[in-house]
C-alpha cells in the first residue's frame, strides 16, 4: 500500500512539473513575439523605453533590461504609497514620471554605449496572482557625435555668395558682350544701307550719259 501511494504521489507531482513547464514555455513564446520598436536617439538625449498602465493600490517592481549583456539598467518599485527607483549600473542614469495611472521609465543623458536592445517586464505583486509580463521591447540606435561644432553653415554662406558673385559677373559680361554685337550689327546695316544707295545713284548716271570714248567703269561701293 506505501509503495502504490507513493507512486501515485509521484506521478501526480511529475504531472504538476510537467505542466507548469508547458505553460511557461507558452508564456515565453507569447511574450517573446512582442515585435521592438525601433527608436533613433541623438546624444545626450532622453529616450522613453517603457510604459506601463496599472490600478490605483496595486504594487509592482518594473525593471528594464538590456538584452546584449544582460544586465538590468533600471528598477522601479512600487510599494502602493511609495515609488523607488534605482540604477542598477553605472552606465546608465535612469528617470520616471508619472501620469494618471501610467508609469514611464527612461533612460536620460544617452551615449553610443547604450545602443541596444532593451526589454521592458513588469512583476506584479499585489493583487494577486503574482505575475511577470512583458511590457515591451525597444531597438535603440545612438547617432555619432563628433564633438566638434560643424563649420557648415559657415561655409555654406561664403559659397553661397561666392556663386551670386560669379553669376552677377557672368551676368554683365554678356549683357555687354550682347550690346556691342548688336550695336556692331546696326552699323553694318546702315553701311550697306549706303553703299546699296549709292551703286544705284552711279548705276543711273552711268546709263543716263552717251560717252563717245570708252567708257570708264566708276568706283562703286563695295559692302563689306
Amino acid at each position: 500500500m506505501s509503495s502504490k501511494t507513493t507512486f501515485v504521489m509521484n506521478a501526480l507531482l511529475v504531472g504538476f512539473l510537467l505542466l507548469n513547464s508547458l505553460q511557461v514555455s507558452g508564456q515565453t513564446t507569447e511574450n517573446n513575439n512582442i515585435c521592438p520598436h525601433i527608436v533613433v536617439a541623438s546624444p545626450m538625449a532622453e529616450v522613453e523605453l517603457c510604459q506601463y498602465s496599472t490600478s490605483m493600490g496595486s504594487k509592482f517592481n518594473l525593471t528594464l533590461e538590456k538584452l546584449d549583456d544582460r544586465n538590468e539598467s533600471c528598477l522601479l518599485y512600487n510599494s502602493g504609497s511609495e515609488l523607488k527607483l534605482q540604477n542598477r549600473t553605472n552606465k546608465t542614469q535612469c528617470h520616471f514620471f508619472k501620469m494618471g495611472g501610467t508609469f514611464f521609465l527612461s533612460l536620460i543623458n544617452i551615449e553610443k554605449e547604450n545602443a541596444g536592445n532593451y526589454i521592458c517586464y513588469n512583476t506584479k505583486i499585489f493583487p494577486p496572482p503574482f505575475k511577470n509580463s512583458i511590457v515591451n521591447r525597444t531597438l535603440l540606435y545612438v547617432l555619432e557625435n563628433s564633438g566638434k561644432p560643424s563649420a557648415c553653415p559657415i561655409y555654406s554662406f561664403v559659397e553661397t555668395w561666392v556663386l551670386i558673385g560669379i553669376s552677377v559677373f557672368l551676368f554683365v559680361c554678356f549683357m555687354v558682350l550682347l550690346f556691342i554685337s548688336s550695336k556692331k550689327k546696326v552699323s553694318f546695316n546702315q553701311h550697306c544701307r549706303e553703299c546699296k544707295a549709292r551703286n544705284i545713284e552711279l548705276t543711273k548716271e552711268q546709263n543716263g550719259e552717251y560717252m563717245h570714248m570708252a567708257s570708264v567703269p566708276l568706283a562703286r561701293c563695295k559692302v563689306r
